[in-house]
């Protein structure tokens, strides 16, 4: 009676767990049975672990520094600059002297000088003559007068400005605009514009021939 009170399960033999496995794996496809079998044979390889283990930390390198910066481009520019300025210093020098050096500036400049309204005009006394003003800024290019505008005898034009005074230390300074244009390559120049004009107030007078001359 004792042993019919055993109960039935335990007669039955135990399940064998690796059978179960290796049979629930052949029922799988063939790709993830590959898969599975390479990931237990890496996971438990102990040349994978001890190679992970032995590979060296990272190390922080230095950046490389930075090449010195050029100065040549600099240099070069500055050259270029300079070549320039002086360029543009000895054309306008060289313009002046053409325009100073021209007859109708001279022809412009006598009768400013025997004017004597002119004369009334910058206060001039005594023995005192009325003289082209001497710019400050020419003096390091040998000084003398700055005549501002064009002049084009081939063309027949002529349109001057500059500057005159007396030789009386602080006299009166006046600025002339002088305008004459040839209307044909026969003809006579035409005198349009003749003006002095007085720098402390402004007060002008005109030596036109219309406007009184002289």
């Amino acid at each position: 009676m004792a042993s019919m009170r055993r109960p039935l399960f335990a007669s039955l033999p135990a399940p064998h767990l690796g059978a179960a496995t290796t049979a629930a794996t052949r029922s799988l496809p063939r790709s993830i049975q590959r898969h599975r079998l390479a990931h237990t044979s890496s996971a438990g390889s102990p040349s994978s672990s001890s190679s992970a283990s032995a590979r060296p930390p990272p190390t922080q390198r230095p950046l490389p520094s930075l090449p010195p910066r050029s100065r040549r481009p600099l240099i070069i520019c500055t050259l270029l600059v300079l070549s320039i300025a002086s360029w543009g210093t000895f054309t306008s020098l060289a313009m002046n002297d053409e325009r100073a050096n021209s007859s109708a500036f001279r022809s412009a400049l006598n009768m400013v000088r025997d004017s004597p309204r002119v004369r009334e005009l910058l206060k001039v006394e005594g023995g005192e003559a009325v003289t082209t003003k001497k710019e400050w800024w020419l003096a390091p290019y040998g000084g003398g007068v700055w005549v501002g505008g064009s002049v084009n005898m081939m063309q027949g034009k002529c349109d001057v400005m500059f500057r005159v005074g007396t030789t009386r230390v602080g006299g009166e300074t006046a600025t002339v605009y002088f305008t004459s244009i040839r209307r044909s390559q026969v003809g006579s120049f035409e005198n349009l514009r003749f003006l002095v004009v007085r720098d402390s107030d402004g007060e002008r007078i005109s030596l036109l021939p219309e406007d009184g001359g002289a």
